[in-house]
Parts: C-alpha cells; sequence; structure tokens
C-alpha cells in the first residue's frame, strides 16, 4: 500500500502573499518555500546540526503532489513601506542637525503593491512525498526529526502568512480523502514552482552567513540570491483546457534589422503558423527517439498533423498558434510572438521537446526559400501579451474569428449549434457556459476584418463569426475554437 510524507499547513487569516519571479502571485506555494521552512523550524529548535542527515534526504524529495484549496485573485492594493533609506536622515543627525522635511524616516516611504491570493473552501494545504515501503529505521528516524520541526513552522510566505503545521504519514486512502485541488508535477505546464534538490541545504546556510555577515570593517557586501533549487511545472488535474505550450518571440533576421522583434501581419497569420509548423515538422523527424516516445507517427501525426480526419478530434496534435499583439491600449495586432500547443490534457512532454529544440532555428517563406524570422524561446510569465492569451479568466473573446465548422445559412439557431460545436471539440464542457454574444465584426480595434483574413482551401468558404464567451469558473489558456483552431483562428485572449 503507497504511503506517504505529508506535511499540511493551515493558514490562519486565509490568505497567502508570497510571489513568483516577476512579481506575479504565486499558488500553490512552492515546495522550496516548504522546505526552507523546516530548515528555519529546525534552526528555531536549536537542532539544525542534529537534523542535517534528514534535511539532506528531504531536500531529495522535490516533486510532491501538493493538494490546496481553491483560490481568487482580488483586486490588488498599494501601501506606503519604509525604503531603506535612513543613511538620507543620518547625514544630517551626524552633523547634529534634524532632518529637513521629506527626509525624516516616517516621510522615506515607498509604494508597494499588494494583491495575496484569498483561499475558498478550506485554509490547509498538503504536500505529499512518496515513501518506498517497508520503510527504512534509517527513514523512520527522519520521519520523527521533521515530523518534530514542522510543530514550529510559523509561517509560510510572507511574515503574516502564520502557519499550524504537522506532519506525519499517512496511506493512500487517507490522501485519496484531502480535500482540495490536486497539482501534480508535470514535464511542461503554464505554472512552474521552485522545488528543492540536492545541495540546496548548503545554500541556504552559506546564504545566512553571508547575510550575517553582510555588513564588516570593510563596508556592506550584498547578499547573494540564493541558488541550488530547481523549477518543477506543476498543474491542477481538475483545470479544464490543460494545454501545455512551448513559446517564442519572433526575431528578424537580416543584420541590418534592429527591431527586437520580427512582425508579420494579422491577415497573414494562417501562413505564419504554416512556417511554424514546418520548421517543427522538420525538427522532429531529424530528432526521432523512440525511448523518449518520438518515432515516425508521433512526427507525421503529432508534430505535422498528418492524420484521420473524419472526426476533427480524432488525434492528439500540435496547434501552431501566432499571437496577434493585444492586451495594451496601444496594441498594434501584429504577430510577434507564437505558441505550439498540445492538445488539452496530454502530459507536456511534446512541449517541453519543442521549446529546448526550436530556439534559434528560422521559420522560411515556402514561396522565396528565405528565412524570414528566428525563433526565440521565451517565458510567458510577465509579457502582457502571453499573460493575455495564457493566463487565466471567467470572460474569454475572440482576437482571431471562429471558423464554422458547417454552414450556418445565417440562422442563429444553427449557428449557435455549430458554435457548441466546437467547444466540444475543444475539449470545454458547454454545461460551464454562463453566455454567448456574437457578431460578425471583431472585438478589438487590434483586430482584422473576418474576410481579410487568408485560409487554407479546405476552409476557405465556411461562416466565420466573433465570440465573447462567460464561463461560470475560471478557465486558462490557451483557447482557440473552430476549424482553424490548429493554425492560430479561433484565437482568444481573456477580457479586461
Amino acid at each position: 500500500m503507497p504511503a506517504f510524507l505529508c506535511i499540511s499547513l493551515t493558514f490562519h487569516d486565509g490568505r497567502f502573499h508570497g510571489r513568483r519571479d516577476g512579481g506575479e502571485s504565486e499558488w500553490p506555494p512552492s515546495p522550496l518555500r516548504v522546505f526552507q521552512a523546516v530548515v528555519a523550524a529546525c534552526a528555531a529548535r536549536s537542532c539544525l546540526d542534529q537534523s542535517t542527515s534528514a534535511l539532506r534526504w528531504f531536500e531529495q524529495k522535490s516533486k510532491p503532489i501538493i493538494i490546496a484549496p481553491a483560490v481568487f485573485h482580488p483586486q490588488p492594493y498599494r501601501i506606503a513601506v519604509p525604503n531603506n533609506d535612513l543613511d538620507v536622515s543620518a547625514r544630517y543627525w551626524a552633523k547634529g542637525q534634524d532632518a529637513p522635511k521629506y527626509k525624516n524616516p516616517q516621510d522615506l516611504k515607498s509604494m508597494k503593491t499588494v494583491r495575496p491570493v484569498h483561499l475558498e473552501g478550506g485554509d490547509t494545504v498538503h504536500y505529499l512525498y512518496d515513501l518506498h515501503e517497508p520503510i527504512p529505521a534509517d527513514i523512520t528516524a527522519h520521519l520523527k526529526l521533521l515530523g518534530l520541526a514542522a510543530r514550529s513552522i510559523t509561517h509560510l510566505g510572507w511574515g503574516i502568512d502564520m502557519v499550524a503545521a504537522r506532519a506525519n504519514v499517512i496511506g493512500d486512502e487517507q490522501a485519496a480523502k484531502l480535500a482540495g485541488v490536486r497539482w501534480r508535477p508535470l514535464v511542461q505546464s503554464a505554472t512552474y514552482l521552485r522545488a528543492p534538490r540536492a545541495g540546496v541545504l548548503n545554500a541556504l546556510i552559506e546564504r545566512h552567513d553571508a547575510f550575517l555577515h553582510r555588513v564588516s570593517d570593510h563596508g556592506y557586501t550584498p547578499v547573494p540570491p540564493l541558488t541550488g533549487f530547481s523549477v518543477i511545472a506543476y498543474d491542477d488535474t481538475d483545470r479544464i483546457n490543460r494545454r501545455p505550450c512551448a513559446a517564442f518571440d519572433l526575431l528578424p533576421v537580416g543584420a541590418d534589422d534592429r527591431r527586437s522583434r520580427k512582425p508579420f501581419r494579422q491577415e497573414d497569420i494562417v501562413h505564419v503558423a504554416a512556417m511554424l509548423r514546418h520548421s517543427t515538422w522538420e525538427a522532429a523527424k531529424r530528432d526521432l527517439d523512440e525511448l523518449a516516445g518520438r518515432d515516425e507517427q508521433w512526427a507525421e501525426q503529432f508534430v505535422a498533423g498528418h492524420g484521420p480526419h473524419r472526426d476533427a478530434e480524432s488525434f492528439p496534435r500540435f496547434s501552431y498558434i501566432p499571437l496577434p499583439s493585444v492586451g495594451h491600449s496601444h496594441a498594434d495586432g501584429m504577430v510577434r510572438r507564437v505558441l505550439i500547443a498540445e492538445t488539452p490534457g496530454e502530459d507536456g512532454r511534446s512541449a517541453a521537446w519543442a521549446q529546448r529544440r526550436l530556439a534559434g532555428l528560422p521559420l522560411r517563406d515556402e514561396d522565396t526559400g528565405l528565412d524570414v524570422a528566428a525563433l526565440r524561446g521565451a517565458q510567458t510569465d510577465g509579457d502582457y501579451v502571453f499573460k493575455s492569451y495564457c493566463g487565466s479568466s471567467d470572460r474569454w473573446q475572440t482576437v482571431t474569428p471562429i471558423i464554422l465548422p458547417g454552414f450556418d445559412d445565417n440562422d442563429d439557431a444553427k449557428r449557435l449549434k455549430l458554435l457548441l460545436r466546437c467547444f466540444d471539440q475543444g475539449g470545454i464542457p458547454r454545461e460551464i457556459i454562463a453566455d454567448l454574444d456574437v457578431q460578425k465584426s471583431p472585438w478589438l480595434r487590434a483586430s482584422a476584418q473576418t474576410r481579410d483574413y487568408k485560409r487554407s482551401d479546405r476552409i476557405r468558404h465556411l461562416p466565420a463569426c466573433h465570440v465573447r464567451v462567460y464561463f461560470k469558473r475560471q478557465i486558462a489558456g490557451p483557447i482557440a475554437l473552430g476549424a482553424g483552431r490548429h493554425r492560430g483562428l479561433g484565437l482568444m485572449a481573456a477580457c479586461d
């Protein structure tokens, strides 16, 4: 019977303020935070030296299953905090003078944006670490030490994120009864969390020592950032439209072109998708590895999309999604970024391969035979365009038109029936749709008119429309619907 070390942390206030890189709200709290909290608890109990063996074993348990309450993100607010410029006032005090107005400590403030996540339907986060049975005696001793240390954990995240913690060994049946959303490690996902790995304990001790000795006779030495941790992709098993993606910027290839990204017209989005697919297919044929699941069928069907088309969802495949620039008041709708997205529910291995393998490869125009752009790997965090397409929202609207999988004969009832079929094909359940607004013209000024988009022969004569959809719960992107969804048509962005 499987067993787990379960570390449970109960938040007293039902909020969590921790952030990821780039200042984005973090949820669930990363496994590295839990490891740091355990190390701090051991130090608080004055038993860090005695716990070293247990902590070195624990730092290698880097991929726990996380069971966490659902959360919602409220509107951010700003507070004034000291900006650590006390030396400004001290210059006057050293001369025996009073600091003038706006240079007193109470006036030296900076504005800080705060946006905690609020926990719903529970206040406890559980971390499940696999244990191999039978549990050896030395591991049992480690578990006992970690259980005692967990009782001394006081907070997780900011200092105001106070928690009560406990650790114990549970079985598979007990784990199945724990309430919350289950987050599991994957190969590729939109959510990445820091996690410990071998050596991170030494890195924490060295950083703490650097903090204690940051001020010396030789002056101030800044404390270096923490190193030695890993970054793990996590995704919740309950998330609808879970689509692992590879993200890229499009770079100019000419030596005289100094633009930061190469722009393409939105009307040519199908052409950009075709060039991206061709480059990916060529790379796949050169990088076959049956042991890694990359065989000829994978290259032909999953990568190139050459497969049975009797059913619109008859086989898993890549979607090649050029992204028009939206999400900003001055966005011009030009394509400068692309996504390669797996079919919803896939494990992310192919997206991880694409992210690793395609960086630096060119996009080649088949008509001229010239390279027109180059791919550069990108992170979706912190970029407003990627965030518009890959974030989570309960309101989405089309940027490029949905190509209906049949003729609607200008009949509203037929059009609605075809649209619902598009959601079925995209793996989005009808029952979570609260409302739909449909029109022929685009919602955004940055979008081109429906008639201006180039299309392949197979979908050239099918009707198209723009949609704004309201869901009963938040759904993560990217969302692309309709007959052209694998080529950048029917692409939706989160509403502001």
